[in-house]
């Protein structure tokens, strides 16, 4: 299993940033990422990323609750092959592209063994990296649903669980990173199947954290990568 939340949570220490304020982590790598392009507008269009089971792109990761009521779901390799609901799903556009650096909005959704979510709205920019592609941006409107059975508890495919009941009013706020990789062109053409790397922290108060330095995300986990077509 890839241990992706605690290496945010580390990358963002290392970064000097405060971290008692966070009350909650995720971080899934080996998501299935794709473009699908607007016509007529050159470098704009519609990303989206999911959890899956196919081929090389088996998605692993966790979501982790901090401090008081502590506890990490797990969902290890694979683990929408295992679960009737549990999934990840991703959707950010991409807009005022100027070749190195465009803007995003979007939406995501975390959902769990049973049915419940970890969901909220996505803005922030994109930038062109040495081959690869990264996205900075913050979380707003973050909620949790209790949803299916109503038991109150976040719970991974493959062990570990915590409470719903957060500290703090909602819905929350936070920070968000995401690294694709091998897209050279910047959103120049239509891709699908390519590795995603995934993770965001998120606060219980306005002022989301700010990360930076997302070529440190990288490290998360480069063991595999997907079949590309661009």
């Amino acid at each position: 299993m890839k241990r992706s939340s605690v290496a945010i949570l580390g990358m963002t220490l290392a970064l000097g940033q405060a971290s008692g304020a966070v009350i909650l982590t995720f971080g899934f790598t080996d998501l299935s990422g794709s473009f699908d392009p607007h016509n007529g507008f050159p470098g704009s269009g519609d990303f989206r990323a999911d959890a899956v089971d196919s081929g090389l792109l088996r998605t692993a990761g966790d979501v982790s609750r901090l401090g008081a009521g502590a506890g990490t779901a797990n969902f290890d390799d694979g683990f929408v092959s295992r679960s009737d609901f549990a999934a990840v799903t991703i959707y950010i556009s991409v807009f005022n592209n100027n070749g190195s650096t465009a803007q995003g909005l979007g939406l995501f959704t975390v959902t769990d063994d049973d049915g419940d979510t970890l969901s909220g709205a996505i803005i922030g920019t994109w930038v062109r990296g040495n081959g690869a592609t990264f996205f900075n941006g913050d979380l707003t409107g973050v909620t949790l649903a209790d949803n299916e059975s109503s038991d109150g508890i976040f719970n991974g495919t493959d062990g570990g669980q915590f409470g719903l009941d957060l500290p703090g009013s909602r819905p929350y706020e936070g920070a968000f990173v995401q690294l694709f990789i091998n897209n050279p062109s910047f959103f120049a053409h239509a891709f699908s199947d390519i590795t995603v790397q995934a993770g965001a922290e998120i606060v219980p108060s306005p002022g989301a954290l700010a990360l930076v330095g997302c070529a440190g995300f990288a490290g998360l986990n480069r063991r595999r990568r997907g079949p590309t077509r661009i």
